[in-house]
């Protein structure tokens, strides 16, 4: 398998598990939105504030990470020793 194929490989797994992670949070906490009122997170109850501000801390979260992640594995599949990018940076 070349490097390309492992990098793709890896990249979609990265995608699938960022998925799952943000139905997760998307969808499967607020279905349990009930039972979370009953506790309280800065005066709010713990349902509103996921979704006011859980959900999007999360989904930044998410993306940067899935970034980083993907970034990392250009460098180490992808680019070899010593061959620049675009923008002129050496990989080492």
């Amino acid at each position: 398998m070349s490097n390309k194929e492992k990098h793709w490989d890896k990249t979609r797994g990265l995608m699938f598990i960022t998925l799952a992670l943000w139905f997760f949070f998307g969808y499967v906490v607020f279905m349990f939105g009930e039972s979370l009122n009953s506790a309280s997170f800065l005066g709010y109850p713990l349902a509103y504030y996921m979704c006011a501000q859980g959900s999007l801390l999360h989904s930044l979260l998410f993306c940067f990470g899935l970034q980083t992640n993907r970034k990392l594995l250009t460098k180490s599949l992808v680019l070899p020793k010593g061959r620049t990018n675009n923008e002129g940076k050496i990989y080492r």
